[in-house]
Parts: structure tokens; sequence; C-alpha cells
């Protein structure tokens, strides 16, 4: 493999793994520019974008579907350890997406007419691909540009209901938290820098329980602020589990999430 790559001109790095347990080859090709037309509006960073689906996805039978894969994939690969950790961060990790803007942008509405829902979406089915309308819709649901809601599903499970949530263990409890956050990419260790004057309050309901967030809570501690938490526990949980080890099991969610919204219902079993 090493040579087959050499031969096609990819350069590669090696570099020593923690505790000297081995080594890592990397290597990384540059990417063809992108015209500014093209980039991703949302601001996420996989396929799984902006959250189009063939279909709407209701949120909750969403996470069913990723939870069922996580099930899966636990089953089949040596990841019972951190069971609790995964379970936990699936259940939370699309809490975010209750704010009353996400839920306009999905329908193409404003945020005052999905007042008039009970249900929250995870995915759209009416979203146009083209740049220019995912810009529309955005706007339309007063959205604020670089927006994540896995950033604010961090902000709702360090509350102090929705922590409840999580593992008591303090390092499962910061591994839920870390995949929560990075389940898109980010995170690792910074967030965009959001632009969001005028958060809304959001709320959420957990085993007859009230989750809370108060908009000033929300401009108090975002996500992009050094001091937030999110760099020192990427840091923390590359110490612990190694640089690969804690890839991995971001990839473990990441892809049961991107199953999931690919597709919805088709849910395999262990």
């Amino acid at each position: 493999m090493i040579e087959h790559l050499a031969k096609k001109g990819v350069r590669l790095c090696a570099e020593p793994y923690p505790s000297d347990q081995g080594f890592a080859l990397t290597a990384r090709d540059l990417l063809p520019h992108r015209d500014s037309d093209e980039t991703n509006e949302t601001g996420d960073t996989d396929a799984d974008a902006l959250l189009e689906a063939s279909q709407p996805q209701e949120l909750c039978n969403h996470t069913q579907d990723v939870l069922a894969r996580i099930e899966s994939a636990i089953a089949l690969l040596p990841l019972s350890a951190w069971r609790e950790a995964l379970i936990a961060a699936t259940a939370v990790h699309d809490w975010g997406k209750v704010d009353p803007r996400f839920q306009a942008m999905l329908r193409g509405t404003t945020p005052f007419a999905v007042m008039a829902s009970e249900v929250f979406l995870a995915k759209s089915g009416s979203i146009a691909f083209s740049a220019a309308a995912r810009r529309a819709a955005r706007q339309r649901a007063e959205l604020p540009e670089g927006f994540r809601h896995e950033m604010l599903s961090v902000q709702m499970a360090e509350n102090s209901v929705g922590a409840t949530a999580l593992p008591t263990h303090p390092v499962h409890h910061a591994l839920a938290l870390h995949l929560i956050a990075t389940h898109h990419g980010y995170g690792r260790p910074f967030v965009p820098l959001v632009d969001d004057d005028a958060p809304p309050a959001v709320s959420l309901s957990m085993n007859g329980e009230m989750i809370l967030i108060t908009g000033a809570e929300r401009l108090e501690h975002p996500a992009h602020a050094l001091d937030s938490g999110l760099a020192e526990r990427f840091w923390q949980m590359n110490r612990h589990y190694g640089w690969w080890g804690i890839a991995l099991l971001e990839a473990v969610l990441r892809l049961a999430d991107q199953s999931a919204s690919a597709n919805p219902q088709a849910i395999a079993k262990p």
C-alpha cells in the first residue's frame, strides 16, 4: 500500500503514536479550489450537510435510527467499554435542532410560523441544493450564518437537567460531550464564530422535566468562546484515548448519523 501511494506521488508523513506504541502514517492532498457559489451555506462539513433528505424526518425518529446503528456498531466492534457514552451522545446529539430558527429553515418558513407545529424535524425534504436557495432559506428563518446545532446540543447537555442524560463517570461524561460537539467535524478543537446577537430561548422536555436555555445564557456562553471548554475537552480526550482512538469513537457516531440520514428507518439489526 505504501509503495502504491508513493508511486502516485502521495507524500507520506510518519508520526510516533503517544507512549511510543507505534506510528501513524498520514497523507494530505490539496483539494481543488471551489467557487464561492458552490460553498455549503449551512456550514456542515460532510455529505449530510444541509440535512437534505428525500422526505422530512422527525427528530425523534431520526434519533432512534441513529441509536439502532450505534447498537449495531457496538455489537460488531470492540466498543462495549464506551457503550454508555456512545448511547448518551447519540440520544443528545441533535437536541440543538429545536432552535425555532433552525426548525424554520428546515420547513422553509419563519420562526413565527413554526410555533404552530408540535413536531421537531431533524431533516428537511424540501430545501433545494443550490447555495442561493439555502441562503434564502436561512435568511428567511433568521438563522445566523455559521450556526451549529451540535454546539447548542452541548450547551443543553451541560444544563443541570440535560446533564442527567449523560454518564456520571467524569471521563465518560466528557467523552459524551466531545462526541456530541464533533459529530459534524467541528470542535477539534475550535468552532466557527457565530454573530448571534439575539438567540431565542430553547426548551425540550426530557423524562418529565424541562431543559431550558435562556437567550441570555446562550449569549453568555457561546461555543466559539475560548473559555467554552470545547478545546480543553478535545485535548483531554486526545491524551486519554490517543489521536486515532478518539477519532475512531468520533467516526462511530458520525457514520451512524450519516447512515440514518441517508436511509431513514432502514435500521440494521445486530
